[in-house]
């Protein structure tokens, strides 16, 4: 275990035999490899330098991240003020089984939002260090306390038919279809796995349809989905 009241700063590589918990009040800088069997990280942002990672495929069998209020995935860094695990951070990501992100609200009503810009996940048979962030026989698991919100591309490529995409909010699952998707491919780009979605509302629209759909009972809200946005 690693933890820090305030920042938390890997220099060095850390290697746990089973489980490896990272937690901190602050931020979590990765700046070497931190591996082990199981990983956990708590913590107000968490930052993976160049040339560093989180996990090992051969080794670790599941990595989980919890973030507080909201969570900021994938896309280009530059985001301040909020948890963000980048693109480019996520790649730095390595499981030969599950990774889950999770986002909790501190109390009811409290937040506890998820949103997804462009994330490109690798599935790997996990037999190489950083050649996957995901087993092939794996799962990527976004969960909230709040909603989960796509407002890019999430992809997981190299996927097998044991591969699975979950997410899982309480509130709301949204799709900004103008931009946002999920979707599991296998190494030739077809469809394959599973994307199991659990949530109290499901809506794939645009942001303005969104909008213009608040309040609305629904025969309102079928004839403005109707409407082709563009």
């Amino acid at each position: 275990t690693l933890d820090a009241f305030g920042t938390l700063s890997v220099d060095g590589a850390v290697n746990a035999v089973n489980s490896l918990l990272l937690d901190a009040e602050g931020l979590i800088a990765l700046n070497a490899d931190a591996v082990g069997g199981t990983i956990l990280v708590r913590g107000a942002d968490l930052a993976i330098a160049d040339g560093a990672a989180l996990g090992d495929g051969p080794r670790t069998q599941s990595i989980e991240i919890v973030a507080v209020e909201e969570l900021l995935l994938g896309g280009a860094a530059g985001n301040s003020g909020v948890y963000e695990i980048d693109n480019a951070e996520f790649a730095r990501i390595h499981s030969a089984g599950d990774v889950a992100i999770r986002v909790v609200a501190v109390s009811a009503g409290g937040g506890g939002d998820l949103t997804v810009s462009d994330l490109a996940v690798l599935a790997g048979d996990g037999s190489t260090g950083t050649a996957q962030n995901i087993g092939q026989v794996g799962e990527l698991l976004l969960q909230s306390d709040a909603s989960v919100t796509f407002v890019g591309n999430a992809e997981i490529t190299g996927a097998t038919a044991d591969t699975m995409l979950s997410i899982d909010a309480l509130e709301l699952v949204r799709i900004n279809s103008a931009s946002g998707g999920a979707h599991v491919l296998d190494a030739n780009g077809a469809v394959t796995g599973t994307i199991d979605i659990s949530t109290s509302d499901l809506v794939a629209a645009t942001d303005a349809a969104f909008a213009d759909i608040q309040g609305l009972d629904l025969i309102k809200i079928d004839a403005r989905l109707a409407l082709n946005d563009g």
